[in-house]
């Protein structure tokens, strides 16, 4: 946890050092409630966030972009670098560091009758090793009977091999 910690101070020294971008942080209710780290100039790089673990998530989204690992347009198309799972998990990493858990309501298969028992029981993620490409897959923006897979595996496997 401390190296994901002392990655988080690198990611903020990172965005105060790049002489291409300003990085602004803005309340994601700006942005229709979605935490997002999107260019919004071409000099620009704005990271919404809905609360203190997410400012640290989108964060670390902001290192990346500030370290060249990846670039969007100000559409969300990406422009250079890779944008996969990888970056994801780290980005959770970071947030799990900053807070010591992530509590969340995992995808449900409702096809099975059982699941309906278990609409509203919550997760919880305490150790670093348990963000990975599965924990990614059942992660649901919507929990409950709406819900709705975030990073949906059948829609483009190829996010999950980056």
């Amino acid at each position: 946890m401390i190296n994901e910690v002392n990655k988080s101070v690198n990611d903020i020294t990172d965005m105060i050092n790049d002489k291409n971008n300003d990085y602004v942080f803005k309340d994601a209710s700006l942005n229709g409630g979605l935490p997002q780290t999107m260019r919004t100039g071409s000099a620009e790089v704005t990271i919404y966030f809905d609360d203190y673990d997410k400012k640290v998530h989108e964060g670390r989204h902001g290192g990346q972009i500030a370290r060249g690992e990846y670039d969007t347009d100000t559409s969300g198309n990406l422009t250079s670098g890779s944008f996969g799972a990888s970056k994801e998990v780290d980005a959770y990493k970071a947030q799990l560091s900053a807070v010591g858990q992530i509590l969340y309501k995992p995808y449900l298969d409702f096809s099975n009758p059982s699941n309906l028992l278990k609409i509203n029981q919550v997760q919880t993620v305490t150790e670093l090793n348990d963000i990975n490409n599965s924990f990614l897959q059942s992660l649901v923006d919507n929990p409950g009977l709406n819900q709705s897979l975030i990073y949906p595996p059948a829609t483009n496997t190829s996010y999950y091999a980056q």
